[in-house]
């Protein structure tokens, strides 16, 4: 049986990329989107020879502030694999970047790894994924940062 996928963030660039070649995969996908006027560009991404479903699902990641705000969602679409190509991009300034790209990220995360029915998490955006902190950066920025991927193990 073809996957279920919930995209978030799935007005983006990125997401806008990544729909035709899911749905082409006959591949069931729910698009989030925060503002339904988005529908119409969410439905032209799908190619005329595709076989998957698209559903779209309009709510805010800016309302998404705990684990059980981000399972209401995964409820709503039954997905089984979750694709997070969301992020504020920019707008709001840094508290609505930490409630969505830091936030919102996490609590989806979470409520995958909860919920036994989601198999798959595929994040799609990162400040910085290394191994060591760069150069640049000052010794509390690092303590920052590690104290944050230390948080999230799961």
């Amino acid at each position: 049986m073809p996957p279920h996928i919930l995209l978030l963030g799935a007005h983006g660039k990125i997401a806008l990329k990544l729909l035709p070649l899911l749905l082409s995969r006959s591949w069931s996908v729910t698009a989030l989107i925060r503002d339904s006027s988005q529908t119409p560009a969410i439905l032209a991404t799908r190619p005329p020879s595709a076989t998957g479903t698209l559903d779209v699902l309009v709510d805010s990641l800016d309302a998404i502030r705990t684990t059980a705000d981000a399972t209401r969602v995964l409820e709503k679409s039954r997905a089984d694999w979750v694709v997070w190509a969301a992020g504020a991009g920019g707008k709001g300034g840094p508290e609505r970047t930490n409630a969505v790209d830091r936030d919102a990220a996490i609590a989806f995360a979470r409520a995958s790894a909860a919920s036994g029915q989601v198999k798959k998490f595929l994040l799609i955006s990162a400040l910085s994924v290394r191994r060591h902190p760069a150069p640049w950066w000052s010794a509390e920025g690092a303590a920052t940062v590690k104290k944050s991927a230390d948080s999230l193990a799961v």
